[in-house]
């Protein structure tokens, strides 16, 4: 599988210090890890604490935001690659989801995958038919894709380096990929999605658990009303943190959601009231190639505090 690093504090350590109340130190050493797209990262800290880092995106995302990061950095065969890969995740993971919303349990859809796993051509054929008996639609022409496969294949085992061609490809990439989510999102329930979300990364037990979220891809699927609301949330929590704080937990208990009326007060509204403003839904993902390479290259920052040890090796 594609490996990347990552940076990364100790959690326990962390938490001594808010123990000891040194709760605005920061952390003295980051560590450098690998990180695989099919399981948990696994470290041991100077000071001999385990720990175990669950990165809750998808695989095809982590696989894309590698993808950026290769592009950004001229290496366009590695670029070319993570592309390739991400692509065939986010396949699978439709596949999956497909499965899921048919009915079949996690265990079920795993074992059928794995029947069709390392067979790159029935994977496709089987995700295009089981794409077009759930929708009623084609995600994509053969043609295209085969046309756009070539400029994979040329830079992967002829070893050509094309920018302008690994951009469009990579391009195709993510709007086919912003055109299926479109669909999932129109068609699929969301707790559906939530469930393969949930089974594909076995964790390892007794180790305690942190969870990173940094998805590049947004699944963002909602109303026009609703980003307002959402807008004046985010106004209201930024002049008036301690009411927002404490009003967010009372919703949390309640089960209810925030609104800031039309007198600029925070009110808890109930979900019903919520999801009548959420009705003319719709997908609010969608960035261009450039948007999302800028992205990336804004997130490679890493603070100069901290003492990095190279432990790029599971334990």
């Amino acid at each position: 599988m594609p490996t990347q690093e990552i940076l990364m504090t100790c959690m326990h350590c962390m938490h001594e210090q808010m123990q000891q109340k040194r709760i605005f130190e920061s952390p003295k050493t980051a560590y450098r890890l690998f990180v695989q797209t099919d399981k948990p990262i696994i470290f041991t800290c100077e000071n001999g604490h385990k720990n175990q880092i669950f990165i809750q995106d998808f695989s095809f995302d982590l696989l894309l935001q590698w993808a950026f990061n290769d592009f950004n950095n001229k290496n366009i065969g590695g670029a070319v690659a993570n592309f390739s890969s991400s692509l065939e995740r986010f396949m699978e993971l439709v596949y999956k989801i497909m499965m899921a919303n048919q009915g079949f349990s996690n265990d079920e859809i795993e074992e059928h995958w794995k029947s069709l796993a390392k067979r790159s051509e029935r994977q496709l054929g089987a995700f295009l038919s089981l794409y077009f008996i759930s929708f009623h639609s084609m995600p994509f022409t053969l043609k295209e894709y085969e046309s756009f496969a070539k400029i994979r294949n040329d830079s992967l085992h002829n070893g050509e380096r094309n920018y302008i061609k690994t951009k469009k490809y990579g391009e195709y990439v993510i709007s086919v990929i912003h055109d299926i989510i479109e669909v999932l999102l129109n068609n699929v329930p969301a707790d559906v999605i939530q469930q393969v979300r949930m089974s594909v990364t076995p964790l390892v037990q007794g180790i305690p658990v942190t969870t990173l979220y940094s998805s590049l891809v947004s699944w963002e699927f909602s109303s026009d009303e609703v980003k307002e609301i959402e807008k004046k949330l985010g106004q209201f929590s930024r002049t008036n943190g301690q009411e927002y704080a404490k009003m967010a937990s009372r919703a949390t208990k309640e089960q209810k959601r925030l609104f800031v009326d039309s007198n600029g007060k925070l009110q808890l509204v109930s979900n019903k009231f919520y999801e009548e403003k959420n009705k003319d839904r719709k997908y609010r993902g969608r960035r261009t190639f450039d948007e999302y390479c800028k992205f990336v290259e804004q997130r490679e920052s890493w603070p100069d505090i901290y003492r990095v040890i190279d432990m790029r090796c599971f334990d």
